[in-house]
């Protein structure tokens, strides 16, 4: 409460020893004393005073410069302007001086904004062409939009080709190169054929898998029925259907065994109830 009478009264009771600046509560002054120990790393563009926070910069700004004149003159044209940095760049024009340049295309710039305006035009535009490899897979030129891709894709011509199509021979440099290939090409093609039953197949692996049936002998016999199979486990897998046919039929006959008990008692107690 007595801080706040002080906003009635006018009293300003703590001091900075610093700069003498008067405050009506504590806290404003221990937060003001910080001000004297940070650095100052906002700089006014207009009279290059320092200031320990950004909010006191802009309260700056408001207060002494909002309504003076242009401070920055140009000494070759005489053109004036509000910022230092805006008077630097505008005499770059004269000078002819450009630091900033795209690392993409090698174009320079005078104002760092320009350059970042242009780095967006790289997005979606591909300058950089392949000489050697020419035209993809749909007629369009190989092209890149940064310099650095080009290069990265130029090793590929160099280097060795260890990927090979099973459908074609094609030799590639990298993976993805021949998954694409693949994908692109011969995703719906069925070029290899069985020269026994003419079954088709999308890779040469899979067509010399199938031959097996072919040119191996059936190994496995079931010893029950005399089928015979190439596999171990699909024999097992056979005769488990013997086993369940077994196990049902021993059940039926059970079955009916006790039945045909059952009824020879019935009749029994039958004769023997009657008195016959």
């Amino acid at each position: 409460m007595n801080v706040h009478k002080r906003k009635h009264t006018g009293e300003k009771s703590y001091k900075c020893n610093a700069c003498g600046k008067e405050f009506s509560d504590l806290r404003y002054l221990n937060q003001h004393n910080k001000t004297h120990l940070l650095e100052k790393p906002f700089k006014c563009d207009l009279c290059g005073r320092d200031f320990a926070l950004r909010s006191h910069l802009k309260e700056h700004s408001l207060r002494v410069h909002a309504n003076e004149k242009k401070l920055f003159k140009c000494d070759i044209c005489s053109r004036t302007f509000t910022r230092c940095y805006d008077m630097d760049v505008h005499k770059r024009i004269h000078t002819g001086e450009k630091p900033y340049k795209c690392n993409v295309c090698g174009k320079e710039f005078s104002d760092l904004r320009y350059l970042k305006q242009h780095n967006k035009t790289h997005l979606l535009e591909k300058p950089f062409k392949c000489d050697l490899c020419g035209r993809d897979l749909c007629g369009r030129d190989k092209e890149f939009s940064d310099l650095r891709y080009l290069k990265q894709h130029n090793k590929t011509h160099l280097l060795e080709k260890p990927f090979k199509c099973d459908l074609c021979g094609r030799d590639f440099a990298l993976r993805s190169y021949l998954e694409r290939h693949n994908r692109d090409i011969h995703a719906k093609e069925k070029l290899f054929k069985c020269d026994v039953c003419g079954r088709r197949f999308n890779r040469r692996h899979d067509l010399n898998n199938h031959k097996w049936i072919h040119t191996i002998k059936q190994k496995f016999k079931c010893n029950i029925c005399g089928k015979e199979f190439r596999r171990s486990g699909n024999l097992l897998k056979h005769q488990r259907k013997h086993k369940d046919l077994a196990e049902r039929t021993q059940c039926q006959a059970t079955t009916a065994a006790k039945d045909i008990f059952n009824t020879a008692i019935l009749i029994q107690k039958i004769i023997s109830f009657a008195g016959l």
